[in-house]
């Protein structure tokens, strides 16, 4: 009644029958793991970024915008473009902006004139160009405190609007002058001496003409940051000149010497200076040899209080 199979026959019967239940078991795994996947996507909430600004249309679109909403210290950050009335629209938006940073921006007077009615105590601006009626539209911002320019182009003659702000900390570096072969001289340090307000000044990486540090006598700074200024001996005895002087940062300027060092020391109010260079050779007591080392830069903390003290 049954046929009847060899055992060849039985054991391929046997294989395939095997072959078909795992070949079943592996598809219901496969179907319960897209299920499974399925339900994750179905949970998963998509949350939108709080912190960039709204789309941007038309010319706009070339313009990085970043908007910082943190209550405590709004700012924005602006990049790569113009800034048009659309941006700037965006920009006074922000309630109590405390800080802008313009990137390779092109911007006007008017604008930062629009600008100035926000509560700005910080502003940054890299690479650009900052005229003399730019300038003079920054010095009258009532709040501002710190002023920090990176390489951009500014005229000498312009930085003598800045003695009408309340700026306790100007930052200016590796940025070009237009004359003297891209050098800041004695003429164009002094200009700053008649910023009342200055207590730090950092032109890091900028290029000075012979004696250019002379002009800083009448200054009323007490923090300075050289660092990679290529500066010699001479140089550091007429940082020491600054009445006010308390710290110094000479790191990366291997021209200076022991002979520059024992300057500072005899300055009243100095306290630290940030050398990298080698002091085993120099003759100094073992308490002046701990005033110098490539670590003892630090803004002090009066100065910060300056900047939250805008009213």
């Amino acid at each position: 009644m049954f046929q009847k199979f060899d055992k060849t026959t039985i054991t391929v019967l046997c294989v395939l029958a095997l072959m078909a239940l795992l070949l079943i078991g592996l598809m219901i795994r496969i179907v319960d793991r897209s299920s499974e996947h399925v339900n994750e996507i179905k949970q998963t909430r998509v949350v939108e970024p709080t912190r960039l600004a709204p789309s941007l249309s038309g010319d706009d679109d070339l313009v990085n915008l970043i908007i910082n909403n943190n209550p405590r210290y709004p700012s924005c950050i602006v990049s790569d473009g113009k800034l048009t009335p659309a941006i700037l629209h965006k920009i006074l938006a922000v309630k109590n902006l405390h800080e802008v940073w313009l990137k390779r921006c092109e911007f006007t007077a008017a604008d930062l004139q629009a600008l100035s009615v926000c509560p700005l105590e910080v502003i940054k601006i890299e690479e650009g160009n900052i005229s003399e009626d730019c300038m003079q539209i920054i010095s009258k911002m009532p709040k501002l405190r710190k002023l920090e320019i990176f390489a951009s182009d500014v005229p000498p003659h312009a930085m003598a609007h800045l003695a009408e702000s309340k700026i306790s900390w100007l930052m200016i570096h590796y940025c070009l002058s237009s004359k003297n072969g891209g050098q800041l001289t004695a003429s164009d340090l002094s200009i700053l001496c008649d910023m009342e307000n200055l207590m730090c000044l950092d032109l890091e990486r900028d290029r000075f003409a012979p004696g250019a540090l002379k002009g800083l006598a009448r200054s009323n700074i007490s923090v300075l940051n050289v660092e990679r200024c290529n500066l010699t001996d001479n140089d550091v005895v007429d940082i020491a000149k600054i009445p006010k002087i308390t710290c110094v940062n000479l790191n990366r300027n291997d021209s200076v010497s022991c002979r520059g060092l024992k300057t500072l020391l005899a300055c009243k109010n100095f306290k630290t200076a940030a050398f990298d260079g080698d002091t085993s050779n120099c003759d100094l007591s073992d308490d002046d040899r701990k005033r110098f080392g490539p670590k003892l830069y630090r803004v002090p903390a009066y100065v910060w209080i300056s900047l939250k003290s805008a009213n």
